[in-house]
């Protein structure tokens, strides 16, 4: 939607006046919205990864507003930093279907084949149209794969395996639907594996709809429901250690796990003591996903896990952790999909720059605007505002970028294998497990300021009509989104026993653009139905 939007806003400003660019755009289900969209009963094989209508925003929205058109534009005043699916729904299709910008999109078509042929520099593509069956073929000067990062559900084979025994209910995080979910979870015992924004959000969801207790699984100790110091009632648990084996049907055996280099995969510490979990009822996978690329020839493809190889001689500059862990040789194999993938650039596929991704960019903390953002990248591309750069300076660019990354402990941990295993062996009583210690609050720091930079570079390199300054010098502007990510954090780890306030209770955000800061909920957020899918302000 933001692609469509940007080119027909630079259509319309006539700012690509003497360039020729017809766009034609395929979209798989009948109506827009992605993953954000309301699920529907009769085309439930399109939305098998729609997002389940209960579902909060976890991004307060003062750092995932659009330029042209604020939250002040569309609520008529302030709103609550973090908004229902059904309010971020809205806002995105208000905006991005301004101007007809998504009159013309072939609904209800699925791309079933794109390849590329090198005689003549063209995109081969066909195309089904769900309603007819009828098969279409069509020849195009470039492709832009815009499916999101969130199409295939992961189900690691080992918690499948585990599962086998259990005689309770198993959901992955994308099959979450509101009628039968508070069947699953009232007064009962959850348990749900990993413990990042899918985890925080079913948890506080299972909790609303009567869980008698929710326990999240997690493996690295390092996602949002980790960094979380209480919770509502005090009926969620976050503990370190996935679950390995099933007894009895309903009891789980779970252990915290380490890395091997040598075998290539995660083991169990036997250093660490195993945990069993009881009587529990219903087992959610927050276990992410993969994007779906099949109908895209291989020579089209992304390596969607990031595998990179580190030049040969780097070295990580000394930090606060190189006292205590050394110089720790990085693994043999860099997963840097948390941080790039080194075979995109700015939203190209360097081996074939005709080929383009519109990505937010990994683990990113500003959603709709990082979307939009690679959405003016991309769009400036194909319309030669920007020359793509040559295949070696493109590298070079991704490998001068991961190299800064992997100087960030915290990034480095996230990437490197070998690394995050160091700090695992540094122990409980380590600093770093401390999360209010002003050492481990500096890692945060580094790592959100390694972040607002590179935002601020591509908002300069793009001319979007956002400046937050140079890399290197913020500008006000800058300084607020530093402050806003560290105000997330601090929020989230100083929520006090007993207390039934929640992250999205927090308020003191304000807009980058109109200023606003956020208004409060008529009530804590905990206690807001769950039949109230938005909030009227």
């Amino acid at each position: 939607m933001s692609f469509l939007q940007s080119a027909r806003k630079k259509r319309t400003n006539g700012s690509i006046t003497g360039v020729h660019m017809i766009v034609t755009c395929y979209e798989r289900s009948i109506r827009p919205g992605g993953n954000w969209r309301d699920r529907n009963a009769k085309c439930l094989d399109t939305d098998e990864t729609v997002m389940y209508g209960s579902l909060w925003s976890n991004i307060p929205k003062e750092m995932s507003e659009y330029h042209d058109y604020t939250f002040d534009n569309h609520f008529k005043g302030a709103a609550p930093s973090f908004l229902s699916r059904q309010d971020m729904l809205e806002y995105m299709l208000a905006r991005n279907s301004r101007n007809g910008a998504l009159d013309y999109v072939n609904y209800g078509h699925s791309v079933t084949d794109v390849t590329y042929n090198h005689s003549n520099g063209k995109f081969n593509v066909t195309v089904v149209v769900d309603s007819t069956g009828e098969i279409k073929h069509a020849t195009y000067d470039r492709c832009v794969w815009a499916g999101g990062v969130n199409s295939i559900p992961v189900k690691p084979t080992e918690l499948v395996d585990v599962l086998a025994e259990f005689e309770g209910q198993v959901l992955h995080s994308c099959e979450v639907d509101d009628a039968s979910f508070p069947s699953y979870v009232a007064n009962k015992n959850i348990m749900i594996v990993g413990d990042n924004a899918s985890a925080e959000d079913l948890a506080l969801l299972s909790v609303k709809n009567g869980a008698n207790h929710v326990y999240v699984q997690s493996r690295s100790g390092m996602g949002a429901a980790s960094l979380t110091s209480a919770w509502p009632n005090g009926r969620i648990t976050v503990t370190k250690g996935p679950p390995y084996k099933c007894i009895r049907g309903n009891t789980f055996k779970c252990q915290p796990v380490y890395w091997s280099e040598k075998r290539r995969k995660y083991r169990r510490d036997d250093d660490e003591e195993a945990v069993r979990i009881r009587e529990i009822a219903t087992v959610i996978l927050a276990t992410g996903y993969q994007p779906c690329q099949d109908f895209l020839s291989e020579d089209l493809r992304f390596d969607y896990r990031g595998k990179w190889d580190i030049p040969k001689g780097w070295k990580m500059v000394n930090n606060s952790l190189t006292k205590d862990i050394g110089d720790v040789k990085p693994s043999d194999v860099i997963n840097a999909k948390h941080v790039a993938y080194p075979d995109i650039y700015k939203g190209l596929l360097i081996k074939n720059p005709k080929m383009m991704f519109l990505l937010e960019r990994p683990a990113s903390d500003f959603g709709i605007l990082d979307l939009d953002i690679a959405a003016c990248i991309i769009s400036n591309f194909l319309l030669g505002v920007t020359p793509i750069p040559k295949e070696k300076e493109m590298v070079k660019a991704n490998n001068k970028f991961l190299e800064a990354s992997m100087n960030i402990p915290l990034l480095r941990a996230s990437v490197d294998s070998a690394y995050a295993a160091e700090i695992v062996e540094l122990g409980h009583d380590h600093w770093t497990k401390d999360y209010l210690d002003e050492r481990t609050i500096a890692l945060v720091e580094d790592l959100c300021a390694f972040k607002v930079h590179e935002l601020a570079r591509n908002l300069s390199e793009c001319k979007y009509p956002l400046n937050l300054g140079k890399p290197g010098k913020l500008n006000a502007a800058g300084k607020s989104v530093l402050e806003m990510l560290d105000l997330v954090r601090n929020f989230r780890s100083s929520i006090k026993e007993g207390s039934n306030v929640t992250f999205r209770d927090c308020s003191k955000f304000s807009s980058l653009f109109t200023g606003t800061q956020a208004s409060d909920f008529p009530s804590l957020w905990i206690d807001i139905p769950t039949t109230m899918k938005t909030v009227k302000f």
